[in-house]
């Protein structure tokens, strides 16, 4: 397994990168910062989840446990715990914690998935397979549970294999990930209204979910349909819901459809996101489009010469 990198990104007040060496990071500012969070588990939770993505596992237990204390979701939390086990290389605590848990609360597609996640780290893959299983028939639409159920499929059988596991999901009830993935094949082989249509099918029970419509309009601008990807995504799309990516791709698909004021509408609403860790993202975002502008201005300028045809000029 990879060894996490010696140093980490950190940000200033104005968005500014730094690098901080990570074993400074972790003695001597990480324990800080959590506990200044310690009593608010809405930012507690998101530090820890921050800290994770940074690489850090063992050093977050405790806060994890506090979090479980205060957090009105155990459920986030008990899978906190146990992703924080399993970065840790102890997936026997792991599945601890997880059936622990599950003596006393009902069942649910993450809980199961981090669960076999659990199992598989001890060898006990058909075991783990078993409860993957379980995991998706709970939620279908669990996007890592589902991407590990179709590679499993896909590695015994080709891609063959992973339409039919999908068909059979898309038709349980509040199912639109399999959908997703089935639009994807049908884009893949030049289907583009039976693609559209499990796109229209999947869309009333997207809701919230940013990762779903990125998918959407990022397939659709890969398959050369912007109008589409505007059409299906655009009039559901709000930044403080669907993040960043789903908002990049639908302004790549109005600058395509040279739909430039549409575009700064877009970017100026996404504007609310423009945190420290994001400034990067702005950055190249306004360079962006501040060239497709020029760009735009110097067509303007040509179409305007040629329209009035300088004096002397011979058709």
């Amino acid at each position: 397994m990879t060894e996490p990198a010696e140093f980490i990104t950190v940000y200033d007040a104005q968005g500014r990168p730094a690098k901080v060496n990570r074993t400074f990071w972790a003695t001597d500012v990480l324990p800080a910062t959590l506990a200044r969070e310690w009593d608010n588990p809405e930012r507690l939770s998101a530090l820890i989840t921050a800290s994770l993505r940074d690489g850090f596992s063992s050093e977050l237990r405790g806060a994890a446990l506090r979090l479980q204390q205060i957090d009105p979701d155990p459920y986030e939390t008990v899978v906190l715990r146990a992703v924080i086990e399993l970065r840790a290389h102890e997936p026997v605590e792991a599945e601890r914690i997880l059936r622990e848990f599950l003596e006393e609360h009902p069942p649910s597609g993450l809980i199961l998935t981090n669960l076999a996640k659990a199992q598989a780290s001890q060898d006990r893959n058909e075991e783990s397979e078993a409860t993957l299983v379980q995991a998706i028939a709970l939620d279908p639409n669990q996007e890592n549970g589902l991407d590990w159920l179709m590679a499993i499929h896909r590695e015994r059988g080709g891609e063959a294999a992973v339409d039919p596991v999908l068909e059979e999901l898309s038709r349980r009830p509040g199912a639109w990930r399999p959908q997703l993935w089935l639009a994807r094949g049908a884009l893949g082989r030049g289907d583009i209204s039976e693609a559209l249509d499990l796109y229209r099918s999947a869309l009333p029970s997207v809701g919230a979910d940013g990762n779903g419509l990125m998918q959407i309009s990022g397939d659709l601008g890969k398959a050369g349909r912007p109008a589409d990807a505007v059409e299906l995504v655009l009039p559901l799309y709000d930044p403080m819901q669907h993040g960043l990516p789903t908002g990049l791709n639908l302004i790549n698909a109005l600058m395509e459809l040279d739909r430039l004021p549409d575009a700064d509408a877009v970017a100026a609403c996404m504007k609310a996101l423009a945190s420290p860790p994001n400034t990067s993202f702005f950055v190249e975002l306004n360079r962006k489009l501040a060239l497709a502008h020029a760009k735009e201005t110097g067509r303007s300028r040509t179409l305007g010469w040629i329209r009035r045809k300088p004096r002397g000029h011979r058709s």
